[in-house]
């Protein structure tokens, strides 16, 4: 089993991982051990489970966990083969390039009409107002 030392985090190891402050700290602890107690779970003020904080740490792994390298990095060609895959089966690949015709300011006939009797409208608006 493990001591409480390497099962449990503090807000000084929490402050000095993630180069936050103390009470941001606490803060994170409280949350985290507020979530933990909504599930049942028991907690002690001031400390949280050290795999509860580096599942809710987004990176954690990633950055602490050096034996997750080289399972990140089989999991990136694993991605990049299928991406590849995909790419080759896709039917715009074998395309020629498309022109996208870049959208027009221009107002339709009955638009323009619209927008003229709503200006004018307007125009009489503060005239009546201005008098």
């Amino acid at each position: 089993m493990k001591g409480i030392k390497e099962a449990f985090i503090d807000a000084g190891e929490i402050s000095q991982m993630l180069g936050i402050g103390m009470t941001k700290a606490y803060a994170i602890i409280k949350e985290y051990n507020a979530e933990l107690e909504a599930k049942g779970y028991f907690t002690m003020r001031g400390k949280c489970p050290r795999k509860y904080f580096e599942q809710k740490i987004y990176g954690y792994e990633d950055y602490y966990n050096p034996d997750y390298e080289s399972e990140r990095n089989r999991s990136k060609v694993a991605e990049e083969k299928d991406y590849e895959a995909a790419v080759e089966d896709s039917v715009i690949s074998e395309q020629a390039e498309v022109d996208i015709q870049p959208e027009t300011n221009r107002l339709l006939k009955e638009d323009a009409e619209v927008a003229e009797n709503v200006i004018s409208e307007a125009d009489a608006m503060v005239k009546e107002i201005v008098k």
